[in-house]
């Protein structure tokens, strides 16, 4: 055998090192138990309580300790180290009948926890009775685009049930259907006796002053019932004058005039002004108008156009907005006559006139030709209005005309309308409508090198320049109805000045308070 190292078997300290100590261990466990089983070990007898003294003896003389004295010994050896260690009291060191220890255990834990309280059927009802109610919760929720009212109620905890019927009680007033991404729908929702949630009421607003209320007739019932709830609403009057340096629209909007009256001011003398030829800087506005608010001071939108007064080369033309006692509504000159007329003056809004009627050089087909119409050059999607009252005898494409619509105003007078981008929604051959109404939208369809509307009036299925058609005007106020006429002139006169003289006296007080803080 190779002689081994120091260092291998021995540490620093010169100890046998770990690895040995464990060998030896394993090597006399294995050698102890392999003698272990080549050892006869004596048979133990079996013995009862009656024998044990002559067992004993028996098992003495050969040597071994019964097993009952080497537990008992055991328990006994235990007992004593644990009494010298921790001296018990005599109280304690007392042996206790196990039984009754048992039992008065059983009763201290029992009397410690208290027993369960079972509660009756009945008593849980009254409970739920009697408790608090929770206070209702309020929610604000806004439409989605694609979400549908039902879907909108749901997601807010409203059951499917209750949501249902408050939508079916709403429909009385509204169509959910028509109900926008956007709207605001405010709910209020509590819980019932089994804690369940309810919707109490919702509302819809309509408009600012205007709401439709859907509640739960009571908490116990399922129905609901809707009505609609409006706010007062007060009228206030304003007053504006100016002079035109550029153009109406922005001439109007710079001393505050709502681009919402500017477009009804245009519309309404279009059956007898072109704004875009006539106007010319130095001209006049005079305009008195009507603005809508709730009590509570929230806007709530522009009334009419009391009165007007548009001076254009020196020539005033008033106009009074006036009901008849038949309920008609309608603009009348200072002499009781109507300024509507047959047809109007443009149908389109904002318009160049680009050509007017007459020989030309066609800007595509490269040589003079007679046009037959009046051109408006405008941005696609501009509207298109129908120029008279009267019935479309033919929608649809036509040839260079590209998108076309024609409409029969009465037995003589016909207009036309080309070029369109597309038409105004339920336009169609058979289709009654309105003068002013939309029928289209200015494109570059058909024979066409930009986007314009190409229009036409023909008198007896024949073109003509609709600058010389004579055409007949609205009715004439007369007796009675001329009389309460020239009254409203009178009394909206005064209104008008006043209104102005007010803004005057205003604009000349705050001017004195800036000089006197200067």
């Amino acid at each position: 055998m190779l002689p081994l190292k120091h260092r291998y078997i021995l540490t620093k300290n010169n100890r046998l090192r770990l690895r040995y100590v464990a060998s030896v261990c394993a090597l006399l466990f294995t050698t102890g138990a392999a003698s272990y089983k080549h050892i006869e070990w004596p048979e133990v007898p079996a013995f009862s309580v009656a024998s044990q003294s002559a067992d004993e003896e028996t098992v003495l003389m050969n040597g071994q300790l019964p097993v009952a004295r080497a537990l008992a010994e055991i328990k006994d050896n235990i007992t004593q180290a644990t009494q010298n260690i921790l001296p018990l009291s005599p109280a304690l060191s007392e042996q206790p009948d196990l039984e009754t220890a048992s039992a008065d255990a059983q009763n201290a834990v029992s009397e410690g926890i208290p027993a369960p309280h079972i509660v009756s059927p009945d008593l849980r009802q009254v409970a739920l009775a009697t408790r608090k109610p929770a206070e209702p919760k309020q929610q604000e929720l806004k439409l989605g685009a694609g979400d549908t009212m039902s879907e909108l109620l749901q997601d807010a905890g409203v059951s499917v049930r209750d949501s249902i019927l408050a939508i079916r009680a709403m429909s009385e007033h509204v169509e959910p259907r028509r109900l926008k991404a956007g709207q605001q729908v405010n709910i209020q929702t509590s819980l019932n006796a089994e804690g369940e949630t309810v919707l109490d009421s919702m509302s819809v607003p309509v408009n600012v002053a205007k709401a439709v209320i859907v509640e739960r007739e009571s908490k116990e019932a399922a129905n609901y019932d809707a009505h609609i709830d409006e706010k007062d609403v007060f009228q206030t009057s304003y007053a504006k004058d100016l002079t035109i340096d550029t153009s109406l629209y922005a001439s109007a909007a710079r001393v505050g005039v709502p681009a919402q009256i500017i477009a009804e001011l245009i519309r309404v003398y279009s059956w007898d002004v072109d704004f875009q030829r006539d106007i010319r800087s130095g001209d006049a506005l005079k305009v008195m108008y009507s603005a809508q608010e709730t009590e509570d001071g929230e806007f709530a939108g522009y009334g009419d156009i009391a009165y007007a007064s548009l001076t254009i080369g020196g020539k005033e033309r008033p106009i009074y907005r006036y009901e008849t006692k038949g309920g008609d509504v309608d603009y009348f000159d200072a002499d009781g006559r109507s300024i509507r007329k047959t047809l109007m003056k443009t149908p389109v809004d904002g318009a160049r006139l680009s050509s007017g009627f007459g020989m030309r050089h066609h800007p595509v087909l490269g040589y003079n030709k007679m046009h037959k119409g009046t051109d408006f050059a405008a941005p696609t999607g501009t509207p298109i209005y129908a120029a008279g009252d009267g019935t479309v005898e033919y929608a649809g494409r036509k040839g260079a005309y590209g998108n076309y619509v024609r409409i029969r105003h009465n037995g003589t007078l016909k207009t036309a309308y080309a070029h369109m981008h597309k038409f105004a929604k339920g336009i169609s051959s058979g289709t009654r409508v309105e003068q002013g109404e939309v029928i289209g939208y200015i494109g570059t369809t058909g024979r066409s090198t930009g986007p314009h509307l190409h229009y036409e009036v023909l008198e007896n299925n024949v073109q003509v320049n609709p600058n010389r058609v004579d055409l007949p005007v609205g009715e004439t106020l007369k007796g009675e109805e001329y009389a309460r006429f020239k009254a409203l002139v009178g009394v909206t006169d005064q209104e008008y000045v006043s209104l102005i003289e007010g803004l005057t006296l205003a604009s000349n007080k705050a001017a004195v308070k800036d000089l006197n803080l200067q």
